[in-house]
């Protein structure tokens, strides 16, 4: 075994307290209690009281001139040793940004691109949108005539072949209806 257990030792104090001021710091009471004074409600900040303007209570008002101490060798009172009991001057801001931050949470459930199309868009119903497409028939496309698939015959280049051929059919519901046959509610296609 290693290490022995020795249960109830403790090291001498010197250590101990080194130890603790090492790894836990300095009491609060030892950093913030200025000879002596509670400073758990000086919460007015220099800002607030120059550009602010903001008042000393009767119960705190400092003398009008300062005396020097010859044994701390300083004007006293310094305001800094001083500083005015209350609590913070409240301009509304933090309650403000609060809403604003809520009111980004509750809104972040709609996406990253949130557009006043897409909020205020509505549904249009399925019978509205068109279903069936259509082109034109193999036989009205003129990408199929034989002319415009050669385009290496020199003499060809300079015709233009753009044309329906002589025989157009095309579809009416169940039944089909030709240029040269049958008449129907249909236009003329000819060029």
């Amino acid at each position: 075994m290693d290490f022995a257990k020795y249960p109830g030792y403790k090291p001498d104090i010197m250590t101990r307290r080194a130890a603790m001021l090492r790894g836990e710091g300095l009491n609060n009471k030892l950093l913030f209690s200025h000879h002596k004074s509670d400073h758990t409600e000086n919460l007015v900040s220099w800002y607030d009281q120059h550009y602010n303007k903001k008042e000393r209570p009767v119960s705190d008002q400092l003398p009008e001139f300062r005396h020097w101490d010859g044994n701390r060798l300083a004007w006293e009172p310094e305001a800094s040793d001083h500083p005015i009991r209350g609590q913070p001057t409240n301009f509304g801001l933090r309650e403000s940004m609060k809403k604003k931050w809520e009111k980004e949470e509750a809104q972040a459930g709609l996406g990253d691109y949130n557009t006043t199309y897409g909020t205020s868009f509505k549904d249009l119903p399925a019978n509205s949108l068109v279903t069936t497409h259509y082109s034109p028939p193999k036989a009205l496309s003129t990408r199929m005539h034989p002319a415009n698939q050669i385009n290496k015959d020199l003499s060809l280049r300079t015709v233009n072949v753009i044309q329906t051929p002589e025989q157009v059919i095309i579809p009416t519901g169940s039944r089909l209806a030709s240029k040269e046959g049958s008449k129907s509610a249909i236009p003329d296609v000819s060029i």
